[in-house]
């Protein structure tokens, strides 16, 4: 017997995957940036570093799209939308409850990064920005 899932849990299991790997590898480089830099600015490193694997692994193993500059120009929107909030939950987290920054990040990124960044990054990477630009100068 053969079990068939539909596209979205699909991805949405590759999302897990290839998230998981990316926020485990960026992880770990926070925690070596700890040693050198502030949490903010080592927070902010890894984001970057982040964001470009993530482009990648999203766009070519989840979501099976190819690479695009405007998906590519557009894409850091998501983490700069991410990077506000998590920066201003990893300040409550650290300076207000007094949880340290390598377990307030990892809290962060499990409750809030985790669901936002699906859908965020499914809109993203499916929406054909080229036919929307197209679009627009033709009127």
């Amino acid at each position: 017997m053969k079990i068939q899932f539909k596209a979205p849990h699909y991805e949405a299991f590759r999302f897990l995957v290839s998230g998981g790997l990316n926020t485990f590898i960026v992880y770990v480089l926070y925690l070596l940036l700890l040693n050198f830099f502030h949490y903010q600015i080592a927070y902010g490193i890894v984001t970057v570093i982040g964001i470009l694997s993530a482009y990648w692994l999203n766009s070519r193993f989840v979501f099976r799209q190819k690479h695009s500059w405007h998906k590519l120009i557009i894409y850091p929107i998501i983490y700069l939308i991410q990077y506000g909030l998590n920066s201003f939950l990893l300040w409550i987290l650290v300076e207000k409850c007094k949880i340290s920054p390598a377990i307030a990040l990892l809290i962060i990124v499990i409750t809030v990064v985790a669901p936002l960044s699906f859908a965020l990054n499914r809109f993203v990477l499916k929406t054909d920005f080229s036919k929307i630009i197209k679009l627009k100068q033709s009127r």
